[in-house]
Formats: structure tokens, sequence, C-alpha cells
């Protein structure tokens, strides 16, 4: 029996059922449980994503869930991430059996979560400003507990950046993938302040502030170059087209003198910050003029990337396979004669260039057509959160394999989902939430 209503992606009113209503409820809990099992635990992400993906099953007739799904073409597209794993199988060697069984489990969310959250529907403004509180939340006590681990060994720590090493973040989870993370949620509170409507207290909007300032000056004491480069860029693009938008020109110089004052700032005024800009500038004039590139950070990656792109040169139309990329990279590397040395031979941190390698055009061309298909998609509205998060991670994995970690997959597919929610309009419901 149909007792309440549900918008669909669309933005329409559809009839719904107090199972669908609960099982909404309950995957709700289960991105909770996800967003703070991203940074702390990984066992906490898996209970989170299974709880979601529970959820939608348990929702609603199974010929129903098909038919919400394949019409989130979204969703759908992101799928096809996973699937180009799965056939890569075909040619996969026997010996890497292990390896793209593991790929399996860690791309599994792309289709299971997609799914999920494609049946049950868009969350409402309210329940989205209640994760994004969350996820500022874990991210704030993770930098601040790694801050205070840098001002204890400051010294030692130093010494790292400057040969460079990165901060071991608190909770373990890599340095990279948590300044990608902690960059988003940075950027999600110029969405968070528009609201008129508070969810828990009267001065939530001030706490957001300060837990957003906090969170912007930790990454420079963090100073991990993929966030906080993907952070400013993004917030320049979308500082930019807002500026030429609103014709607010005045203001937008104003945002751009102190948008370039700061890295000032933060370069004269925060050691690490300063050591890593100057290990940065050195790490690259080291490699561009021949020296020995060994345990730069820059500069392994550079000819990782060019060992990447010779195998797909060699393989052009379906690549190595994602589960050999490792062995066929060892062999490049000695094929190449670089100068690294073996401990040194690391994996492309290029989430094109690894799909490149590793599935070859095909893959490319899937993995661009699920990452890309939103963009264009019309049937859903773009809020700024969504550019916000699909601009970050774009840039993020021109410098990061993002999408081969279970953290990265488990992060990139709900906020997905989570921010296109964001574009879509409540009738009657979301428009008073907003300044």
């Amino acid at each position: 029996m149909h007792l309440l209503q549900h918008p669909d992606w669309d933005g329409h009113l559809r009839p719904d059922t107090r199972r669908a209503h609960f099982c909404r409820q309950l995957s709700f809990a289960g991105l909770l449980i996800a967003i703070s099992g991203i940074v702390w635990s990984e066992a906490v992400l898996s209970i989170g994503t299974i709880l979601i993906v529970l959820a939608a099953f348990a929702s609603m007739p199974f010929k129903e869930q098909l038919k919400r799904y394949w019409n989130h073409k979204a969703a759908i597209f992101i799928s096809l991430i996973f699937f180009v794993h799965v056939l890569s199988g075909i040619w996969t060697r026997d010996t890497a059996l292990l390896n793209y069984l593991e790929i399996v489990k860690i791309k599994l969310p792309m289709l299971f979560v997609g799914y999920g959250l494609a049946v049950l529907g868009p969350f409402s403004l309210r329940w989205i400003r209640i994760a994004l509180l969350l996820l500022l939340v874990v991210c704030f006590v993770t930098s601040v507990g790694t801050v205070v681990d840098y001002a204890l060994h400051k010294d030692a720590i130093d010494a790292e950046i400057q040969s460079s090493k990165e901060l071991t973040v608190w909770t373990g989870i890599n340095h990279i993938y948590f300044s990608i993370i902690c960059g988003f949620s940075t950027l999600s509170v110029v969405w968070l302040l528009r609201f008129r409507v508070r969810v828990f207290f009267r001065s939530e909007n001030i706490l957001i502030a300060i837990l957003g300032i906090a969170n912007f000056i930790n990454m420079h004491i963090m100073t991990t170059r993929t966030g906080l480069v993907g952070m400013y860029m993004t917030l320049f693009l979308l500082g930019f087209i807002w500026v030429l938008k609103e014709k607010k020109y005045l203001l937008g110089v104003i945002a751009l003198t102190v948008f370039l004052t700061l890295p000032f700032v933060g370069y004269y005024g925060i050691s690490s910050f300063q050591h890593r800009v100057d290990n940065t500038v050195v790490d690259v004039s080291r490699y561009f003029s021949g020296k020995d590139p060994n345990y730069l950070s820059i500069g392994t990656r550079f000819e990782s990337w060019k060992a990447a792109v010779h195998i797909f040169q060699k393989n052009p139309i379906l690549g190595v396979g994602m589960a050999d990329i490792k062995e066929a990279m060892i062999g490049q590397y000695l094929e190449d004669e670089t100068r690294l040395c073996p401990e040194n031979f690391v994996m492309p941190h290029n989430q094109f260039l690894i799909n490149l390698a590793g599935y070859g055009s095909l893959g490319v061309v899937c993995f661009c057509l699920g990452w890309f298909y939103p963009v264009f998609q019309r049937r859903i509205p773009k809020s700024w959160l969504f550019w916000g998060f699909w601009i970050l991670l774009t840039l993020a994995m021109m410098g990061e394999s993002v999408m081969e970690r279970q953290r990265g997959v488990c992060f990139a597919v709900p906020m997905l989902m989570l921010a296109l929610s964001a574009g879509v309009s409540w009738p009657g419901q979301d428009k008073a939430m907003w300044r």
C-alpha cells in the first residue's frame, strides 16, 4: 500500500511505501557509518557499504529496483568501470588470479553502492547536510591528531618532508587519500553555510565555519600536494565562474587577492608548508636537469607515467590487465633502463594512465564514460556541491590512482551520489532551507 511520497532523481514525486521509507533511512545510516569508516576503519567502511546495499535489496520488488537503476544512467555508467575489470579476467595471467580477485573486491562498490543509492532515490538536503557535517568532524578530528603528532615530532618530520616523505596520518589512512577527502570536506563548508535551517542547534553554522577554517589550516600543515592543489584549483575555478555569473567583479578582485596571498602566508608562516614547497621545486628541477630521480616524489611519478604510456603503446586495445600491472611495470622499468632503483618502482600515480596501461583504450573509454557522463546528464540538475566534488576528484585523479583502493572507491561513489542528490529539487520542501 502506497502511504508516502518520495522524489525520484528527476525531482518528480513518486508513491512510496513504509518499507521503502524505512530502508531509505537504513541506507542513510549505512552512509554515515561508511563516512566515518573512510578515514578511521576499513572494517567499519565495509559495514556501512554493505548496509546501503542490503537496504536497497529489501526496499521494493526486484523488478522495480532494476527499473529505477536503469533510469539512473550515471550509476549505470559508473558500474561499467567495475565490469571492465571483470572482463579483464579473460586476458589476465593465471599467476595473477589472486590479484584479480582482490581488485574485484575493491571495485565491487562501483556496482553495488551505485545500485543501492540509485534505487533508493536522492537524499534530502537535510540528510546531505548531516552527512557532510559528519565528514567535516571526522576530518577535523583526524587532522588535529595528525598536527599534534607533527608538533611533538616536528624536527624529525620536517627532515622527512625535505626528503620527499609525507606526514603519517593519525588514523593510518594514506596521506594522499586523506588530503582529497579533507579537501572536499573543506570545500563543502561553502555549500553548508547557505542553509537557513539548522539541524542540531542554533549556532551550527558558526561551528561549521570554525571546523572549515581549522581543516583549511591543517591541510597546509600536513602539506600533501594532491589535496591542497586540487582544493585551490577547484576554489579558483568555481569562484571565477561565480564572479562572472553574478557580475560581482569587485568582490572577485578582493577574493583573488586573498586567494593569491594565502600560499605566501602559508609559506612564510608554516614551516612544514615551506619545506614542502622547497622540496617540490628541488624535485622538479633535479628531474628535468637529468639528475638522479630516486626517492623524489615527483621524479618517481614522472618515471612511472612514462612506463605506463610505454605499456599502453605495446597493448593499446585491452592493456595488460590491472591484475598484471605490477609485474608489467617492473618489466617496463627494466626495459626503459630507468634510473630508478627497484625499491622505487612505483605504480602510476594517475588514474587515467593506470587505466590506460591496465585496460587499454577500451578501459579508458569506459572509465571516462562513467566518470564524465554525470557532467553531461541533463535529467539531474547539478549543484555547486556536485561541481566542487567532481572537479576536485578529477584533478586528484591526475596525481593519484584514486579508484585502486577500497577507501578511494567507497569515497568516490557514495559522495558522487550524495553530490548529485544536492541538485534534486524536493517540491515544497527544500527551497525554504536556502538563503
